[in-house]
């Protein structure tokens, strides 16, 4: 048996540059990993032939719709080996369809546990699988805050200088990142600052310049669509969050906070106006 802790994310900073003739989006954005919300992935031999999947979770799949189940298949596809008795679980901490990279961490933690335990495939194979399966998914080989480009393949790893105390606002709706790409045009309002200035607050340190520099380039659209989202995004800043922003395609909402004690205090707001589950983290950068 093989086990794996796979971490979720955020975007930072997240701008969508053009669109691409395969139907992809070219984007700019900064990844931050968060590892203290994971998801766990086992690996074990299957009670039958070929491949198994398990996952309690309500709205997973456990079939070849599944990223994971997709990343094993394709690891020994590629190798040119036959698909072993293999069993996958997956226990899930992330939110389903939550904008943090759930799906593709899991992919991401299976094609990691494989080439472990076989070492079958170079780090480039393992590259091309996740690229494959999903944009984010070559993010999450090697989960490290970092700047990407491209569709999100294109990394390039930034240097951590410090904390971000952040706050967690968690829905229990999915919201699919097809509709949130198709449908951010119609209610963008101006540009965006530059990542240049996150990746200078970042590397400053500084939490307030860092706060002044969030921007999701999908998050009006989603926020107009789902007034909840931006309800929770304003009871963050008025609790004393710095900036407060959907992660991703949502609709996971973080904030960030000067401090520990303040992060805590907006998690009580929260809890005050009724918002059902929420939770505070201290994020390495």
């Amino acid at each position: 048996m093989a086990v794996l802790l796979t971490p979720g994310k955020i975007n930072l900073f997240l701008d969508v540059t053009s669109r691409r003739a395969d139907g992809y989006h070219d984007i700019e954005t900064l990844f931050l990993p968060i590892p203290s919300l994971s998801d766990r992935i086992e690996l074990s031999p299957s009670t039958g032939p070929g491949l198994s999947l398990e996952c309690a979770s309500v709205g997973v799949p456990c079939d070849e719709r599944n990223l994971a189940w997709r990343a094993a298949e394709a690891y020994f596809r590629l190798a040119g080996q036959p698909l072993p008795s293999l069993h996958i679980r997956i226990d899930k901490n992330l939110p389903v369809a939550g904008g943090m990279g759930g799906g593709s961490s899991d992919a991401a933690a299976v094609l990691r546990l494989l080439n472990q335990q076989h070492g079958l495939l170079s780090d480039a194979d393992l590259r091309g699988i996740a690229l494959a399966i999903g944009a984010d998914v070559p993010f999450f080989l090697d989960p490290r805050p970092a700047c990407a480009t491209g569709v999100g393949e294109e990394l390039r790893p930034i240097a951590k200088s410090g904390k971000l105390f952040l706050v967690f606002a968690f829905s229990a709706f999915p919201i699919p990142a097809a509709w949130a790409y198709k449908n951010r045009m119609g209610h963008l309002r101006g540009a965006p600052r530059p990542l240049s200035g996150m990746l200078a607050a970042l590397a400053e340190g500084d939490g307030e310049a860092v706060a002044a520099h969030v921007f999701n380039g999908l998050a009006p659209a989603i926020r107009h669509k789902f007034p909840l989202l931006e309800r929770v995004r304003r009871d963050l800043i008025a609790g004393g969050c710095l900036a407060a922003e959907v992660s991703g395609s949502g609709p996971t909402v973080f904030g960030i906070a000067p401090d520990a004690a303040a992060a805590e205090a907006c998690r009580a707001v929260l809890i005050q106006t009724g918002w059902p589950t929420s939770m505070t983290v201290t994020a390495e950068v």
